[in-house]
């Protein structure tokens, strides 16, 4: 039972956002200097919290195509 294709570019872009909402937020604490943990974190919980959203809704989608 092998994947197909499209399904396995949706699982590397799911976890490019992935990575992307990791690594955002860890960049701008570095641009700022790391003075403002507390909207750091804040501003991480929220990004995750879209990622998490994004792909929920991809995978209703794609759901909703197979049937």
């Amino acid at each position: 039972m092998s994947t197909p294709l499209p399904v396995m570019r949706r699982i590397a872009r799911g976890f490019a956002l992935i990575l992307l909402g990791w690594t955002g937020p860890g960049a701008l604490l570095l641009i700022s200097g790391s003075r403002i943990p507390n909207s750091y974190w804040y501003g991480f919980m929220v990004l995750d919290g879209l990622m998490a959203v994004i792909i929920l809704v991809e995978m209703y989608v794609r759901f909703r195509q197979q049937r």
